[in-house]
């Protein structure tokens, strides 16, 4: 007899169904190996220099704001003023007279009398009489 364990087969849909295997596969204590970090000499440097143009361009923005104001503000304060001229325009219709009644403007004040004869608020006939006798909503008369 042989000291071989059997192991069973696995295949590649049991081991992307079965997601413990990876689980039980990995050691809990171990950590993950590190790479060695490469120290840059002159990483001190390069970052005071960083940060030195930094504030250069924060800096140099906000007076090229602060002159564009200025110089917008100087704009406005120092442009004339334009003085509006009044002319006198004369009158299509002369002063006291009324224009010449046109077919439409006619037409339309009969319209609007027409209108305010036939308002129902203002008639004061009564509903014409109802016969209720003949009158049915749910059987038909015989």
């Amino acid at each position: 007899m042989t000291d071989k364990k059997v192991t069973p087969e696995v295949n590649e849909t049991d081991v992307l169904s079965n997601q413990t295997t990876f689980f039980e596969q990995e050691l809990l204590e171990q950590t993950p190996p590190t790479m060695p970090v490469e120290i840059d000499p002159d990483f001190a440097e390069k970052e005071v220099a960083r940060k030195k143009r930094k504030r250069q361009l924060i800096l140099g923005g906000t007076v090229g704001v602060v002159v564009l104001l200025f110089f917008v503000a100087g704009v406005v304060l120092f442009m004339p003023e334009a003085v509006p001229r009044l002319t006198a325009t004369p009158s299509p219709i002369p002063f006291g007279q009324t224009p010449a009644e046109t077919q439409l403007t006619r037409r339309l004040n009969e319209l609007e009398t027409d209108l305010r004869a036939a308002d129902p608020i203002e008639i004061d006939t009564p509903f014409p009489p109802v016969n209720l006798t003949t009158l049915y909503l749910d059987v038909p008369p015989r």
